[in-house]
């Protein structure tokens, strides 16, 4: 194994190095199957100790590009007789077979009901870490439906068991395991609701928390009379230039001092906005969170808060602001738009959000009670950003002709789902002038994107509609914000994603005068792009359906002067500003809402 091991990491440096090359492809793809090979000849008693001189080698293999490349004919042939085992075995698997079919595939592809399975205690781990893979990237049609029926069956089944047996050692160390490994942010890319699944995942968070001997409860006496403001904190990993950082200084920067003491808890106190935040409105406490959880929970629940704010995400995988969130540290707590579904967690009281972005039946998609301020959800103060764009480039740099119809989109690869890049192809097809520019590898998602694999299937996507695919346009990771809009200003029409829609993305398309198409759906994560443009009044842009989404597109990219009158109204309207953009209306509206939630505590205790 330690030779394999050897050719393999190999094999990915020259990958790495040269990921057009076909080599180096066709190398991991041989190691691959001799590593498989090797797993289907281990012995049943020697299983446990292969693995303990295998499993970096398995973890190269899965962790790498390579899952996201089309298996080959010759590869779909000999898996056959595994899937062929695995089937007629079930639920009591050799993992052999297992470890075989899990080099080449999703657990959602071949994995069947998980009720009565039987795995020894070392394969535990290293098999939900399997079943709990993070997809980025999803080649065909119908994936994303898949991989989220397979994942929210394995949460309730998981919860389930965990719950009827909370005294067994090994549903404790599953439950473990869960907690350390799940990442269920693929699941924003379903159209469905959520709020089940991140119960559930919290809840089995929660119990984990416990087992290690934490303690989430805490019960604040009654609000001091003689404290003259609200004391409110805001706890977030750190203040980078980052979509999080611009939608959490709305909320507290403009507060009325005489009303709110505030306290910034910060994670990673590195040089950051906070520096350039503190030149222009000192007198908040920021306070580095330090030490071990226990210390971190600690270290809060000293100040006595009324109000603690979550700004960083808390339903992607476990941090410390995750676990530190967990916990009661305030006698109301509130969670906001840095998670885009439920937190699901026992100690969020309220989610805050908008009323141009939530339906009339949103509060069934939250586990937390619903806050609103009039507008969208999210507010954007993007002032203290001085990043300058480093791109020069115009439409003829890029092989865009004169006179053609250039449509763009920042969302990101992992919002780039395969129905949304169909959507793109026939809209191309329906255009044969026009071409489409794509920003899909923003800083804030992931370092190592499948970005030859994605580029490839876009391309293979486009030819299967007869569209030439030298009309997409793809760019590489940009440095800056500044950078994102130089690419944007190159467009005629900015198209948002489905069905997790954009928000930071949508405001750098209006505020270079980009008319947008969105669509949307009856979730918060669809709605945020769409909550915007009706914020701009730019309401009749937006879709509930792929017929209206294209029917859209094809009338902006025929009319030029439509075009050119939607460029008007948008600099008539970002020069009010409109609530999306407007920190200090913002934050007035949040103002008032903290004020009646700390005020129903209140009423609340004395009853």
């Amino acid at each position: 194994m330690t030779a394999l091991l050897e050719a393999i990491e190999q094999a990915l440096d020259h990958w790495d190095r040269q990921p057009f090359a076909l080599e180096p492809l066709a190398q991991l793809r041989d190691l691959r199957r001799q590593l498989a090979e090797q797993w289907l000849a281990t012995p049943d008693a020697a299983m446990a100790t292969q693995w303990e001189t295998g499993r970096a080698a398995q973890a190269a293999l899965w962790d790498c590009n390579l899952r996201y490349e089309a298996l080959t004919p010759e590869e779909r042939q000999w898996l056959e007789p595994i899937e062929r085992e695995l089937a007629a075995t079930w639920p009591a698997p050799r993992l052999q077979a297992v470890w075989a079919i899990a080099l080449y595939q999703r657990a959602e592809t071949w994995l069947p009901d998980l009720h009565g399975l039987q795995l020894p205690p070392w394969a535990i781990e290293p098999f939900f870490d399997y079943c709990l893979a993070f997809p980025c990237f999803f080649r065909e049609l119908g994936e994303v439906d898949r991989y989220a029926n397979f994942t929210i069956a394995l949460v309730d089944y998981l919860h389930e068991q965990i719950f009827r047996y909370p005294q067994s050692a090994q549903w404790q160390k599953i439950a473990l395991t869960f907690s350390n490994l799940a990442n269920l942010v693929p699941l924003y890319f379903c159209d469905r609701n959520l709020r089940s699944t991140f119960a559930k995942r919290a809840a089995i968070l929660e119990f984990s928390l416990r087992l290690a001997g934490h303690q989430l409860e805490y019960d604040f006496a009654p609000r001091p009379p003689d404290r003259p403001k609200i004391r409110l904190g805001i706890l977030k990993t750190n203040y980078l230039s980052h979509p999080e950082t611009f939608t959490t200084f709305p909320v507290f920067e403009w507060l009325d001092r005489d009303r709110f003491e505030v306290i910034l808890y910060v994670i990673d106190r590195d040089p950051d906005l906070l520096d350039a935040y503190q030149q222009r409105r000192s007198g908040d406490a920021i306070v580095p969170l330090v030490g071990d959880l226990k210390q971190q929970v600690a270290r809060i629940r000293q100040d006595d808060l009324d109000v603690l704010l979550v700004a960083t995400i808390v339903t992607n995988s476990l941090h410390r602001v995750l676990m530190i969130g967990a916990h009661r540290l305030a006698r109301v707590q509130i969670h906001s738009v840095s998670s885009p579904v439920t937190s699901g967690m026992t100690h969020m009281d309220y989610y805050l959000s908008g009323q141009l972005t939530e339906t009339a039946s949103a509060a069934a998609h939250y586990q937390e009670k619903l806050l609103f301020v009039s507008g969208p959800a999210h507010c954007f103060d993007y002032s203290l950003e001085a990043a300058e764009p480093r791109l020069v480039i115009d439409r003829a740099s890029v092989g865009i002709p004169e006179g053609a119809i250039a449509f763009v989109s920042g969302a990101n690869l992992y919002k780039t789902i395969p129905e949304q890049r169909e959507t793109w192809a026939k809209l191309l097809a329906q255009f044969p002038d026009s071409y489409l520019l794509l920003c899909p590898f923003g800083a804030s998602w992931k370092r190592n994107y499948p970005k030859v694999q994605f580029w490839r299937r876009l391309r293979e996507t486009l030819a299967a509609h007869g569209v030439n695919p030298d009309r997409a346009i793809v760019f590489d990771q940009l440095p800056s914000r500044a950078d994102v809009k130089a690419v944007l200003q190159l467009a005629d029409i900015y198209l948002d994603s489905f069905p997790f829609g954009g928000a930071n993305s949508i405001v750098d398309a209006i505020e270079v005068g980009l008319p947008v198409v969105a669509r949307e759906s009856d979730w918060f994560r669809s709605r945020q792009g769409a909550a915007i443009l009706r914020d701009v009044g730019l309401g009749d842009w937006v879709a509930r359906s792929e017929a209206d989404y294209l029917a859209l597109a094809g009338r902006l990219a025929a009319d030029s002067a439509l075009r050119q009158s939607i460029r008007q109204h948008l600099t008539r309207a970002l020069a009010q500003p409109p609530r999306c953009l407007d920190s200090r209306a913002y934050a007035a509206e949040v103002s008032q809402q903290l004020m009646r939630v700390l005020e129903q505590w209140q009423g609340n205790r004395v009853e």
